[in-house]
Parts: structure tokens; sequence; C-alpha cells
């Protein structure tokens, strides 16, 4: 008999599996489904299943990420300078 996998290592899970790896209410994920904010699968028109890279790329998604305090203040010089030299009009 095989080992059972953990569930952090499975590479399709099922609702209830998915909102536990993301930390969210079932409900809150069947809203994102509904709203089409999440990619997930419909196996017959009732169970929903979702792939353990569409959740990554979910969370790490680039509009997720908030900048340091750095990053901000790199982009405002550039921006500043950009400005400055005439390439912003």
């Amino acid at each position: 008999m095989l080992p059972k996998k953990e569930k952090t290592e499975r590479s399709i899970m099922s609702l209830v599996q998915a909102a536990d790896y993301l930390s969210l209410k079932k409900s809150t994920l069947y809203a994102y489904c509904h709203k089409h904010i999440i990619r997930f699968y419909k196996v017959r028109n009732r169970k929903v299943y979702f792939l353990k890279e569409d959740l990554d790329n979910f969370v790490l998604n680039e509009k997720n990420l908030v900048k340091s305090a750095q990053q901000i203040s790199e982009e405002a010089a550039q921006h500043i300078l950009k400005k400055d030299v005439g390439g912003d009009k």
C-alpha cells in the first residue's frame, strides 16, 4: 500500500482541501469561483476541483504583491527623474 500524500503535496484538491490550503472559508472560495476570480474545474457540473499550481499562482499574483518602502521610494525617484528629463508629458 502506498503512503498517503500530505495535503500540500496534492496536485488536485477538492474545495475543502483548497480552502484549507489557502486558509480561506469554503464560502469565500465558492464566491471566488462564482466571480471567476480563481481558476477551477467542475466535474459533471457538480464537484469543484483546483490545481495546486493554480492556487499558488492565485496567491503569488503580481497584483497581490505589497512593495517595500524602499521599492516605492525607488519607483518614485525613477518617475521624478523621467518627468524632469521630459519623458512624461
